[in-house]
């Protein structure tokens, strides 16, 4: 997930520890650095502040979102918030409009957000 992600060994980064999430982000004077070999970089998360700030424990299983410029860690997405975010962004259709989406995209992603959520 890291190395398809652009995340290779050596790149800095600096992390950010909130409730209930741990932030990485690539910085190019980040405190951090990316362990680990060519073929397998590493994020090292040995630290205190996983379960005194985070609140997590050993054993706990964590979501993982990772794009080119940041990891997160521990911050879910509920089908909840999806359904919150659609109706916030979109206003209902009138009955027999044509989708605003090309190919039913609207149905699609509000599928796909769903299906994300393992619902």
């Amino acid at each position: 997930m890291l190395l398809a992600n652009g995340w290779h060994n050596g790149q800095r980064f600096n992390v950010t520890f909130t409730k209930g999430a741990l932030v990485y982000e690539k910085h190019p004077a980040g405190k951090r650095k990316v362990a680990g070999t060519i073929d397998r970089p590493i994020l090292d998360t040995n630290t205190a502040k996983l379960s005194k700030v985070c609140g997590f424990s050993t054993g706990d299983r964590l979501p993982v979102t990772v794009t080119p410029d940041r990891v997160t860690v521990g911050e879910a997405v509920s089908v909840d918030k999806v359904a919150e975010t659609v109706a916030k962004v979109a206003d209902p259709l009138p009955l027999g409009a044509p989708d605003p989406l090309p190919h039913g995209g609207t149905e699609a992603l509000i599928l796909a957000g769903l299906r994300a959520c393992g619902e």
